[in-house]
């Protein structure tokens, strides 16, 4: 966890980014991914968590992508696509602090990738524009939220 802890740290100075790192709650998973966001105060969008507009949930070398993609561009500016591949390399060691049951969950992922649009399938915030990562295994969870305005 000690990777992982000091990749949440550097990248998560910025005023714009909410993260934590600490032990799985304990709920049913069913409300896991909500308890994780609670950690850093979401859901703060006027609609909550839309039960319709689930959480994707993705692979370890997506979501090492997506984190360094998060952690490095801003979200209306950044160059959409595949992240530098220093800093994938470094989000991928990170995530490695999780176990091979880790559960990987996203609000998007197709536009990180440049497979597709800009586009949420949850919004945890009012933010114009946000991404971001929750990750779970048996012992240990993490959330890792960007929110950007234009």
């Amino acid at each position: 966890m000690d990777q992982l802890e000091a990749f949440l740290k550097r990248f998560g100075r910025r005023r714009n980014v909410r993260h934590w790192l600490g032990p799985r709650p304990a709920v049913r998973d069913k409300a896991l991914a909500r308890a994780i966001a609670s950690q850093v105060g979401y859901p703060t969008s006027d609609n909550g968590w839309a039960q319709d507009r689930e959480l994707r949930s993705i692979d370890r070398g997506t979501a090492a992508q997506l984190l360094a993609f998060v952690a490095t561009e801003s979200l209306p500016y950044g160059r959409h696509g595949p992240p530098r591949e220093g800093y994938r390399k470094a989000a991928a060691e990170a995530l490695e602090a999780f176990g091979p049951d880790a559960v990987f969950l996203t609000n998007t992922v197709a536009w990180v990738s440049g497979e597709g649009p800009l586009g949420w399938a949850a919004k945890l915030t009012t933010a114009t524009f946000e991404a971001g990562l929750i990750a779970y295994d048996r012992d240990n969870a993490m959330i890792f939220w960007v929110e950007d305005e234009d």
